[in-house]
């Protein structure tokens, strides 16, 4: 009986996850399935055939620490999804900046660390916008994001700064469309389409993540879409298991907001057939 780790978290209780569905079809497949901690010691990788990396949504709190554990993965005799490679390259959100060096439009993106008012005034200009939104090189879950309008207070700013103080971070120009139309998801697997949805915020609110109250519906994806996310799959070159696009509406198309390439929620309850693909792509994935 082939044998399965799923890496989480100790406690998921802040957190919407629907991978037990996955599991009871693996279960009936023959896997016997273990979720484990990522931060547990003494784990004997080698009695593992393969090791998926999921829910592991505090990682960017320990990410060295992170990285070495998936490193002792690689060496053991199972397989790593995604590879550490991977994992190494999309944990740091200036892959936008390389993606972009290779012709994806991405959501207009500067790299900035330990900011002051000067380079934000300097970033409203250049983007020509009225609002910014501020975010970490290494997060997740929108958290320590922030709207940062042009009229902001000084205590505001003054927070926000300090928040940041020694520390790398994005400005990005606030997209409206996220707000009026919510961020396009697609989900692939081995770098096949599988399904989409539309994360919505609520009202009021920009952050399309479940834990603020935003919603997935699932979407039929337009065919342009459906092209953007293949071109940017298109410019990996390691094998990955799964992936999600994320895009928000722009003038030309569609830009990239982010590529979850370590431990995206992927929604399978907004697709019938979603659960079937991603069983079916982990049996491609051992036997290839």
């Amino acid at each position: 009986m082939p044998r399965l780790a799923l890496l989480t978290i100790e406690n998921l209780d802040n957190f919407v996850t629907d991978e037990v569905m996955v599991v009871d079809l693996l279960e009936k497949a023959g896997w016997q399935i273990d979720w484990i901690p990522w931060q547990k010691t003494g784990v004997d990788w080698n009695g593992y055939d393969l090791v998926i990396i999921r829910s592991t949504w505090d990682y960017q709190y320990h990410l060295e620490e992170f990285f070495d554990v998936l490193a002792q993965i690689e060496a053991s005799q199972a397989k790593l999804a995604n590879p550490l490679s991977v994992v190494k390259w999309n944990a740091r959100k200036n892959y936008l900046i390389d993606l972009a060096d290779k012709g994806v439009e991405i959501v207009p993106t500067l790299l900035t660390e330990t900011p002051q008012k000067e380079g934000l005034i300097a970033a409203f200009e250049h983007f020509s916008t009225e609002e910014l939104v501020i975010k970490p090189l290494v997060g997740a879950t929108a958290f320590d994001t922030f709207r940062i309008p042009l009229t902001i207070g000084k205590a505001e700013l003054a927070s926000i700064l300090e928040t940041y103080q020694d520390r790398q971070g994005l400005l990005q120009p606030f997209q409206e469309n996220i707000q009026r139309e919510g961020e396009f998801s697609l989900v692939y697997f081995n770098k096949k389409f599988s399904h989409a949805f539309l994360k919505v915020a609520k009202k009021g609110d920009y952050r399309v993540q479940e834990e603020y109250g935003g919603e997935p519906h699932a979407i039929a994806p337009e065919e342009k879409l459906l092209q953007v996310g293949d071109q940017i799959l298109a410019l990996i070159p390691e094998n990955l298991l799964y992936a999600r696009v994320d895009l928000v509406r722009s003038d030309r198309g569609f830009a990239l907001m982010e590529l979850e390439l370590i431990e995206p929620a992927l929604y399978f309850r907004t697709h019938e057939k979603a659960v079937e693909n991603f069983v079916e792509a982990i049996q491609n994935w051992m036997s290839a």
